[in-house]
């Protein structure tokens, strides 16, 4: 009993002493800067329990190997110089959102052996901090367009032993300081050719273990990277034993910069050198790769007018003479419809309407009358009106003795019976 106590007594002294050094229990925090808290079965709720207790200055934060599903950032804003979270082998989901928002500090996150499966790029958003990202070892099988976009300062990206037999165009989009990255041992198959063109300041890439073709499209994918190539800083093989430098130095396949382009709409693509290459549109496309539609083609301005290109329209730049959006319309008084001398006069409120002003003697929309046709119009006009009235006044006297004498006869028949009945 006595033991037991003394057993009891110990504990709760150890574990005053580790609160009191900002360490928990289920940590070993060998000294002031790192604390290791691996392996100890350690759930989401159980890493919030840890955040309230450990020393806030630390700078290394291991919690490998636990079952952590939900890891949330913002249980550790009080640290203010943690530079390393290692999460490996546990049962995240997704990667962390918004850690550098409450970990300015942070630097390197390794979530390697997790449960990720895509990864886009919302879901680094508020990742600026992070140089060093290791997510290896998950069953990714997708990368997004422009995924690491949020990672502006990422120097070292580890995506090995994955999933993914793809790489797209503009998956390493905004990537422009990173300088290692490491894709091996993922099945891949496929690179478009134009995935490493942003890498400005790569300096190794690992393309160990996968199942990369020896063909133009792989030659024409690695030409943005040739003097790395050459020097030997790509590291893999196609066709499972052939080195990819030696493959890309010997260039047996006598590959261009045109066997694999992306010129489209049927356009010609005239290589420049073995990297470089330009398209050649039809008239009825235009831009880099002549992807867009040139909406001139369809020659939508009228009257002889010029078609200007835009971006994603037209415009049209009109003849002299005439205006509108497609120059469909007649500048007033450009070309003068007053006839007889008439003053073309154009109307302030109305961009395509005039006035003629007449000269003496003439009159008429377009001074087209003189006032003695005018005159004997009028007269004309008149006498046709008098004309009509008469005839309506001639039709309405008839219709009306018409009428009395119908009924004058009407009136008499009865008299001559009753005349014929007396007798």
């Amino acid at each position: 009993m006595l033991g037991r106590l003394v057993n009891i007594t110990f504990l709760v002294f150890l574990t005053m002493i580790t609160m009191a050094s900002g360490c928990p229990i289920q940590c070993n925090c060998d000294d002031s800067s790192t604390a290791y808290c691996v392996n100890q079965g350690l759930t989401d709720k159980k890493v919030a329990e840890i955040s309230s207790k450990l020393d806030p200055g630390i700078q290394f934060l291991h919690l490998e190997k636990n079952d952590i599903s939900l890891f949330k950032p913002e249980q550790f804003v009080r640290f203010k110089k943690l530079r390393k979270i290692d999460l490996s082998e546990n049962s995240l989901s997704r990667v962390p959102a918004n850690i550098s928002r409450f970990i300015p500090t942070l630097k390197e996150l390794r979530l390697k052996q997790n449960k990720m499966e895509t990864i886009s790029r919302p879901d680094f958003e508020g990742y600026y901090s992070i140089t060093d990202l290791d997510i290896s070892g998950n069953n990714i099988k997708e990368i997004g367009s422009g995924a690491f976009q949020n990672i502006p300062y990422l120097d070292t990206l580890n995506v090995m032993d994955n999933k993914i037999e793809r790489l797209e165009n503009g998956v390493f989009e905004g990537l422009d300081k990173i300088t290692f990255i490491i894709l091996s041992s993922n099945g891949l198959a496929s690179i478009e050719p134009n995935v490493f063109q942003p890498l400005s300041s790569l300096k190794y890439l690992y393309l160990q273990d996968n199942k990369l073709v020896c063909d133009c499209g792989l030659y024409d994918a690695i030409n943005p990277l040739n003097t790395l190539v050459i020097a030997g800083h790509v590291k893999g093989n196609c066709n499972v034993s052939i080195p990819i430098n030696e493959f890309y130095a010997d260039d047996k396949l006598s590959c261009s910069s045109c066997d694999i382009n992306s010129c489209q709409n049927n356009a010609t693509c005239i290589p420049v050198d073995k990297i470089n290459y330009n398209c050649s549109c039809s008239d009825k496309y235009y831009g880099q790769f002549c992807q867009l539609e040139n909406a001139c083609f369809h020659r939508p301005c009228q009257h002889n007018s010029t078609c200007l290109k835009t971006l994603d329209t037209f415009k049209c730049e009109c003849s002299v003479g005439y205006f509108g959006e497609l120059c469909q319309n007649e500048v007033p008084c450009y070309i003068n419809s007053c006839q007889h001398d008439g003053i073309c006069q154009r109307n302030r409120n109305q961009s395509n309407d005039y006035t003629c002003q007449c000269k003496a003697g003439y009159s008429g929309a377009h001074c087209q009358l003189s006032d003695g046709e005018e005159s004997s119009g009028l007269a004309v006009g008149y006498i046709i009106l008098i004309v009509v009235v008469i005839i309506l006044i001639l039709g309405v006297i008839i219709g009306l003795v018409i009428y009395f004498k119908k009924r004058d006869k009407y009136e008499t028949i009865p008299l001559v019976r009753s005349k014929t009945e007396d007798a």
